[in-house]
């Protein structure tokens, strides 16, 4: 969004208002002869006032329209300033695959497009990009939080290395979701008893759903899964004593450790995948690993 706002009416009058008294022309009160005095009536329906109330209408009218005007022109110049991050997100987002009929992007005019667009086929709706080095990008993919197929991901690399900039080199990270272990203690009343458990479990579900969907490759904080607890209806207390998440690939005794023995290690962290699913190994799972007790 473009940083300067459009000012008020009352702001612009009275920016107009001060440059009158700084004119000993326009503006001298203490001049004996009433009539030399100028603009000083603070009538309401001064002509004068009028007047610098209709500039200001008609200047803040002008800065609406101009912001209005530019906010317009920057969302356009960022998506189609070939090869900057924003242009690429939507450029993989076009992306266009079928197992049934193969989807051919050609030149058209100045773009690399389909020559039928089939929304359909855009199989990528969650894209992340990372800027590792000038033209260097790793680029993370999912589609409704699971990897494409590895057909899909080398059509969607064909498409890219077809349509985009040259000197552009990418790294693509196409991962099933990393896995989050959240261990704690939960105090709450026990008129919940029937119904805590599931109830915890369903909003951290649903809390690490929300996340992936609505900030794809954001950072997660210890702080919004301990707020997250606290929001369930008859959680007195919680009290986080380890934290750990880890690339699918990785080993549970490798992953990284963000609380241990109720220890701040790391307050954040950034999914390799892009997004995160509570772990489902063996004694790592949420129904393992969260301790309720009435308080």
């Amino acid at each position: 969004m473009p940083t300067l706002q459009p000012r008020s009416i009352a702001a612009i009058q009275a920016q107009i208002n001060l440059a009158i008294q700084a004119n000993t022309n326009l503006y001298n009160p203490s001049a004996v002869d009433p009539a030399k005095r100028g603009l000083t009536s603070t009538s309401l329906v001064a002509i004068w006032s009028l007047m610098t109330f209709i500039v200001a209408v008609t200047i803040n009218l002008f800065e609406q329209i101009l912001y209005s005007w530019t906010v317009v022109m920057e969302a356009a110049i960022t998506q189609t300033a070939a090869g900057s991050d924003t242009w690429i997100v939507a450029f993989v987002k076009r992306f266009q695959y079928s197992t049934s009929s193969n989807q051919i992007a050609q030149w058209i005019g100045s773009e690399y497009k389909y020559p039928i667009i089939n929304t359909a086929l855009q199989i990528i709706n969650q894209v992340a990009v990372v800027t590792n080095a000038p033209g260097a990008r790793t680029v993370k993919i999912s589609s409704n939080n699971t990897p494409v197929s590895p057909a899909a991901l080398s059509a969607l690399q064909s498409y890219f290395e077809n349509g985009a900039p040259a000197g552009i080199y990418t790294t693509w990270i196409n991962a099933n979701a990393d896995f989050i272990l959240i261990e704690a203690k939960i105090t709450y009343d026990g008129q919940y008893a029937a119904t805590i458990q599931s109830d915890v479990i369903t909003a951290l579900n649903n809390f690490l759903s929300n996340f992936d969907t609505n900030n794809f490759n954001g950072i997660i904080e210890v702080s919004q899964i301990q707020n997250c607890i606290f929001t369930v209806a008859g959680v007195k207390d919680v009290v986080l004593t380890k934290v750990e998440a880890r690339a699918a690939t990785v080993a549970a005794v490798y992953a990284t450790q963000l609380i241990e023995s109720s220890q701040i290690i790391i307050s954040t962290y950034n999914p390799f995948s892009g997004y995160l699913i509570a772990d489902t190994d063996s004694g790592r799972t949420f129904t393992d690993t969260l301790i309720f007790n009435v308080g």
